[in-house]
């Protein structure tokens, strides 16, 4: 019953800035039924040079310092910073040893990704932490820029500021070929699961890694993905996708360059609960799709699969439909397809294939189409580059096996670009040409 009061007069001539604190012990005994006990309150009074108790974050400042590179290079400069943890530690939305820091602001680039070499402990979600980047490694790793630590016993000391829940609004995407520019901040999309996902589980186990993604689609018919990991698998895999629209929240991680969207926890996945919505398209010509879109291509032919993408023509040109599930068609059947076309890689426009993405929806329609197979065109690898739209060829190079993907250097090409087998079919067998010479 005892009320302690600190009044603290205005820090004059401190930069807006600039930060100091006070920290007091009370002692106090009281009894209860005659027996002594004794207490202990900590408190800690903040202020910052504004006279505010409001703590100042600089996540984006920090990281316009950093450079990034592709090697990790040790931070041999002091740098302190101060972040809101955004992502969930105990949703396991990363895993156990990351966790992801960011500026309460709706502008992009401030987030920060940090892997630790121990488990983290201490940076929960919505606390506000500080903790010394000197010593950890800056890299960006497959696009997603991080500072690592990777030695346990140098594990930065993180200092909690804030044990509050601090997290920031979501931030409204509307343009997700952009979310990579909101990586490690938490946003929201409006979008709805494509069609052939509707009744799954948000986590399934995955055949070849412990990453399941889930294709989501806007209403301008772009696509992107809910990525979960099998740290995720107790909620995520327990929760049933359904056949609604709405935002889906959680924080921005990369994936080769691209921008998916990791949710934190379930609360993330309830927002879906309006009806579907339709995308609207243009009826054309595979020839006539030059640019980035939402085209629908009436009664084409299947003309080759792969374990999971497949190749449609319609007379005036090829393209292909990517997806992320095991393909329902079969080589000559025909098939209406409906979405968005953007180029195979984001970021690489102009040197790659476009391509219906993964929540394309595809009809199946009554009759099979003929199929021409036209004469494979003789190609150098120095040509490779230039072959858009899709064309059937023959070309030659080395093929090597990686961690499951097949990859071709081309026998005469300098570029920087290697070709792959696009989701090779066990029937091909490609495991036995590995470091041979190809056609």
């Amino acid at each position: 019953k005892t009320t302690l009061t600190f009044t603290v007069d205005k820090w004059e001539g401190a930069a807006s800035t600039a930060e100091r604190s006070v920290t007091a012990k009370l002692l106090t005994n009281g009894s209860f039924e005659g027996i002594p006990i004794p207490k202990t309150a900590t408190v800690i009074v903040k202020q910052n040079g504004d006279g505010s108790t409001e703590v100042a974050t600089n996540v984006k400042e920090i990281r316009d310092k950093l450079t990034f590179p592709d090697k990790a290079t040790e931070i041999t400069e002091s740098m302190i910073v101060t972040g809101i943890v955004v992502s969930d530690v105990a949703g396991n939305n990363i895993n156990n040893k990351s966790f992801m820091i960011a500026d309460n602001t709706t502008e992009p680039g401030a987030g920060l990704f940090i892997r630790l070499k121990g488990e983290n402990t201490i940076a929960k979600m919505g606390n506000i932490i500080q903790f010394e980047l000197k010593g950890g490694s800056q890299q960006s790793y497959f696009g997603t820029l991080q500072v690592n630590f990777t030695d346990a016993t140098a594990d930065p000391k993180i200092t909690v500021l804030d044990s509050n829940n601090n997290t920031p609004e979501p931030i409204t995407v509307e343009d997700v070929s952009k979310l990579a520019e909101y990586q490690s901040q938490y946003v929201q999309v409006y979008s709805q699961p494509a069609a052939d996902i509707i009744g799954q589980k948000y986590y399934s186990n995955p055949a070849s890694s412990g990453y399941a993604n889930k294709t989501f689609v806007t209403r301008t018919g772009e696509s992107f993905s809910l990525s979960f990991g099998s740290f995720t698998k107790d909620w995520a895999g327990a929760a049933e996708i359904p056949g609604k629209s709405g935002y889906i929240k959680g924080c921005v991680s990369i994936n080769s360059n691209l921008g998916n969207i990791s949710p934190r926890n379930a609360d993330d996945l309830k927002g879906m609960t309006e009806p579907l919505f339709e995308v609207e398209t243009t009826t054309t010509k595979i020839s006539e799709i030059t640019a980035e879109g939402s085209y629908t291509i009436e009664k084409a032919t299947v003309v080759s699969i792969s374990a999971k993408s497949f190749v449609i023509g319609d007379g005036t040109g090829y393209i292909c439909v990517y997806k992320t599930t095991a393909q329902t068609v079969a080589v000559g059947d025909l098939v209406t397809v409906a979405g968005a076309v953007a180029p195979y890689a984001k970021g690489m426009e102009g040197k790659t294939a476009l391509q219906f993405d993964a929540a394309a929806e595809v009809t199946k329609v009554t009759g099979t189409g003929t199929i021409t197979v036209p004469a494979a065109q003789v190609v150098a690898g120095s040509e490779i580059d230039n072959l858009k739209p899709l064309k059937y060829i023959t070309v030659t190079g080395k093929l090597t096996e990686s961690k499951g993907f097949y990859n071709i250097d081309f026998s005469d090409y300098t570029g920087e670009q290697t070709g792959s087998l696009l989701d090779a079919p066990a029937s091909l067998n490609a495991a036995i040409y590995d470091g041979m010479a190809v056609k």
